[in-house]
């Protein structure tokens, strides 16, 4: 007799008997234990914004659509007080009339310093014919490029 483990039973009150997993149910096993650690992990991340992103702007923003292409034009501020220049990358979510999500489009606004408003270009995809909205927003800033005479900005400590 088996029972759910696949351990073989005694059959008289015996101690069951050990048998090797077989190596599919051991490798399932593996790989759920692995994608739960990497689904743990990805959460996490997902959850530090940067702090520095609330002090970014988009003053304007336009669509111009052609077909299923989206080119999204406009201006970003930054009204921090650091003496870095930032790379912010932006992203557009195009929605329907009822709120469904129906294209998106990223760029970047290029060294914005504190009090200074750029201009960004957006390129994605639309549901052109369900165009109804979008919303953009700053999702990250970094350096790209080490310019001279600029100083770099300083790592973000969660």
């Amino acid at each position: 007799m088996i029972d759910l483990l696949g351990r073989q039973k005694g059959t008289r009150g015996d101690p069951p008997i050990s048998m090797p997993l077989p190596p599919l149910q051991v490798m399932l096993t593996i790989s759920f234990f692995l994608l739960l650690l990497v689904g743990c992990g990805g959460q996490q991340q997902a959850q530090q914004a940067d702090p520095r992103l609330t002090l970014f702007h988009v003053l304007s923003s336009r669509i111009i659509i052609l077909d299923t292409q989206a080119e999204v034009d406009g201006t970003v501020q930054n009204t921090g007080k650091d003496r870095y220049p930032f790379d912010v990358t932006l992203s557009a979510t195009f929605y329907n009339s009822t709120g469904n999500v129906i294209g998106q489009a990223q760029g970047t606004a290029e060294d914005v310093l504190p009090g200074m408003t750029r201009p960004f270009v957006l390129i994605g995809q639309v549901d052109s014919a369900r165009y109804s909205r979008m919303i953009v927003t700053p999702v990250s800033l970094r350096e790209r490029i080490h310019e001279k005479n600029l100083p770099s900005p300083p790592p973000v400590v969660p």
